[in-house]
């Protein structure tokens, strides 16, 4: 490249470094990181320049980019970079376009380790499950936008045992680690529940201690006509299997107190099935 070629290009990016810039920008307060969306409308401003950390509001300007964050109002001496010191709302550049003019505003770019936003507590960001089986069985971590008992796990659900009824599965699961991922959740998409403990060997979580009735219902349930009409050959394992079919649909739907006692229908339906012969 010829020299005055070079110097067209070099003074070409001073010009463009000295023009102003239309932008579009949120405010750090309403920036959800979560979501990496701006709760309100984004704010246009034209002609505006940017001076960055360690100089004063004469310069030299720099040009923003995409992500980056600044103080919207103005602010005295030297820039620090900081968003407490800024005269207005710490911002975050959505947009930039050039401005075919000369700038206007000067604003002072913050330092990129500055936070800007706010984690939405109704979403969050992946979680990524180390789990095992009861029996020890080690299987892949759980991954993804994952509420137990509506609230994302954290480190100090390490040790708990859980398992996703709402999606159709009953194994129970202990938790060995918690590690959050940077990737947003705009919502939680799996879901489940704690249970106080591993099972025994039905393989259905159940916690008969805290269902007071629990011994009534069985006595109950399993002296009814399905039990005692010994004419119908179908009887009592046709009853036993179409209940645990039921009880099994309803953990579907069922709060953490229904979800328990279910649980333990279920259990004592295999337990029953196992007596009778049945092929639940």
């Amino acid at each position: 490249m010829k020299k005055s070629e070079l110097r067209k290009v070099i003074r070409k990016v001073i010009n463009e470094q000295m023009l102003g810039k239309n932008i579009t920008y949120c405010k750090c307060s309403d920036w959800n990181l979560s979501t990496q969306t701006c709760d309100q409308s984004p704010t246009g401003v034209n002609g505006m320049s940017f001076a960055p950390v360690g100089t004063n509001g004469m310069g030299p300007n720099v040009n923003p980019q995409v992500g980056d964050k600044f103080c919207t109002g103005n602010t005295g001496g030297t820039n620090t970079g900081l968003a407490a010191n800024c005269g207005g709302s710490p911002a975050r550049i959505l947009t930039v376009n050039n401005l075919t003019g000369n700038s206007g505003q000067n604003r002072y770019l913050l330092s990129p380790s500055e936070t800007c936003g706010y984690i939405d507590p109704n979403a969050g960001f992946e979680i990524d499950l180390q789990i095992e089986q009861c029996d020890g069985t080690i299987v892949p971590n759980l991954t993804g936008c994952i509420h137990l008992d509506g609230a994302y796990p954290t480190s100090n659900d390490v040790g708990k045992v859980f398992a996703l009824f709402q999606m159709g599965d009953k194994t129970p699961h202990i938790i060995n680690g918690v590690t959050v991922t940077t990737t947003p959740c705009p919502a939680p998409t799996v879901f489940g529940s704690y249970v106080p403990a591993c099972p025994g060997t039905s393989g259905v979580v159940c916690d008969s201690t805290v269902w007071a009735n629990y011994s009534i219902w069985v006595t109950a349930w399993t002296t009814n006509p399905a039990f005692t009409n010994n004419t119908n050959p179908n009887q009592p394992c046709n009853h036993i299997c179409q209940r645990i079919n039921v009880w099994s649909a309803n953990q579907m739907t069922a709060g953490p107190i229904q979800l328990n006692q279910l649980a333990c229908k279920i259990d004592e339906g295999y337990n029953q099935s196992q007596i009778h012969g049945c092929n639940c």
